[in-house]
Parts: structure tokens; C-alpha cells; sequence
């Protein structure tokens, strides 16, 4: 059992400098200096003796930043594996990747994901990941990134989406046979609430006024949403130099710790002691 309070998080920090730790290392290794001088020297030569000394030289930077981009995906994949062993978490390299995303982020193409990570946050077994998805091709493509908190509930529920009016996630933000639940108080302010026709009464026995609150408290930024016994906390998420946005992947924790205590709660009231109860994943 993980205490939110000692979470290491100083692997994901580094994140954020993450393509000049590569590059860098390219310039130290023998590889990336091989590729520095095909793609420097070699390929803009090649391009004056065939007539196109321009052709050659972009051919050049475009071959050297692929193997750059490359060394980064690699190097960003074994920082989350870093970050879930210095958390004595595993990887879940069982689950299929396409059972992971729910409906609403089930878009785009070129899909990528981080690590599966095992973790147990608290008293909740959950997995966390990013995911990155892709619209559009060309200079027109435009990349979404994802934290998610996934994590099993004891008994099946309706289809539900809680969407933050202040979110940045990008997501599918409707439901294909959606009714919309005026919430309480100022609540809708904050959040949207969609569920499957005729499910309200389902779904108000989870998004409780307890949980709206903590919500509300923790972080206005997240997106929930419950597809039979999966829970998902989702957040918009950009690593990078000029966005650095570390601290979303801690809001999300502890967040998605506080509501899911909430929600477990609000399911042992309605239905029993017994649904208080989180099953293993598998």
C-alpha cells in the first residue's frame, strides 16, 4: 500500500527534459554519432552529386530527428517503468492495451501507451498509464495526451461521462444514447453529467452530492467515466519543456484516490457492505 504522501514522483520530473537527455546521449554514443554524420554529412553530399544538395541536407535532419525521436519514446517509456519500481509497483504487461481506453477516448489513430503501471494507491488497486491518440495527418495532425486512473468497481453500472467544464482533456463528449442529469446546487458550474436513457437513478447513487464535493475540492480539471465496473479518472496531460504539467499526474493520484473512496462509499449505503469491496484486477 502506497501512502500518497511518499510517492516518488522525481522519474516523471524528468519528463520534462526528456529529448535533451537523448540528444545529449547521442552525441555521446557511438550510434548516434554514426547517425549525426549520415545525416549531417553523408546524405547533403549524396544530394550535390545527384543534383539536389537541399534535398539531401532535409532528407538529412528529417532522418536524424526520427532516430531522435526513436531514442525518445524508448527513453520516456523506461522513466514510467522507473517510476513504478522505485514505488515497489509492477507492469502490467497482461492486460490488453485496447481494453484500457474507454469509449470516450477511443479516437484518432497512432495510438500510444506508457507503461501499464500496477499500483496500489492507498487502499485501491489500480493501474495508471498515459496515452497519446492522433486527428488529422500532416501539418494539419494535432496529438491529445492522457493521464488515466483505472480502476475495477464491485458491481456493474450504467454508462455515465462526468465532464469538467474546466477540463483540457479532449475527449468523445457525448453519449451515443445520452441523457443529460441536471445536478445539484452550483454543481453544474463545474461538471457535466451524461448517462444512458432512463439510468438516472443508477447513476445518482455513485456521482452523490459527497462525491461531486470532493470533486469539486480535489480537482475541477478531471473527467470521470463509468462503463459497467470500470471507473476511469482521466486528465488532460502535455510533458514538456514549455508546458511542464508534472503536477496534473499528482492532482489525478490524489484525486482519483478521494473520489474513489467516495464512490466505494456511496455503493456501500446503496447496496450493501459487500459492495464496499474492490475486487483484484487481473
Amino acid at each position: 500500500m502506497s501512502d500518497l504522501a511518499t510517492i516518488n514522483y522525481q522519474p516523471l520530473a524528468n519528463m520534462q527534459r526528456a529529448f535533451a537527455v537523448v540528444f545529449k546521449r547521442s552525441l555521446q554514443e557511438s550510434a548516434g554519432k554514426a547517425m549525426l554524420v549520415l545525416s549531417a554529412g553523408v546524405l547533403p553530399i549524396l544530394g550535390l552529386i545527384f543534383g539536389s544538395g537541399v534535398g539531401g541536407l532535409i532528407l538529412g535532419v528529417m532522418v536524424y530527428f526520427a532516430f531522435l525521436y526513436n531514442r525518445d519514446q524508448k527513453y520516456e517509456k523506461s522513466l514510467w517503468i522507473d517510476f513504478a519500481q522505485v514505488n515497489g509497483w509492477t507492469i502490467d504487461s497482461t492486460t490488453p492495451v485496447e481494453e484500457l481506453i474507454p469509449p470516450s477516448m477511443q479516437f484518432g489513430h497512432s495510438r500510444k501507451f506508457s507503461p501499464i503501471i500496477q499500483a496500489q494507491l492507498d487502499q485501491f488497486n489500480c493501474q495508471l498509464f498515459s496515452y497519446n491518440t492522433t486527428v488529422g495527418g500532416g501539418k494539419s495532425s494535432r496529438t491529445y495526451s492522457y493521464a488515466v486512473v483505472r480502476l475495477q468497481l464491485p458491481t456493474s453500472l450504467p454508462h455515465m461521462l462526468l465532464l469538467s467544464q474546466k477540463g483540457t482533456a479532449v475527449l468523445g463528449r457525448d453519449l451515443a444514447n445520452r441523457q443529460d442529469v441536471q445536478l445539484e446546487g452550483n454543481f453544474n458550474d463545474y461538471f457535466k453529467l451524461q448517462i444512458e436513457q432512463g439510468q438516472q437513478i443508477d447513476a445518482l447513487t455513485v456521482i452523490t452530492p459527497d462525491v461531486m464535493q470532493t470533486l469539486v475540492q480535489s480537482n475541477q480539471q478531471e473527467d470521470i467515466e463509468v462503463l459497467g465496473d470500470e471507473l476511469y479518472f482521466i486528465m488532460g496531460l502535455s510533458f514538456g519543456q514549455d508546458n511542464p504539467d508534472l503536477s496534473r499526474v499528482q492532482y489525478l493520484v490524489r484525486s482519483a484516490v478521494a473520489l474513489s473512496t467516495q464512490v466505494f462509499q456511496s455503493l456501500s449505503l446503496e447496496r450493501g457492505p459487500a459492495a464496499a469491496t474492490q475486487p483484484n484486477l487481473v
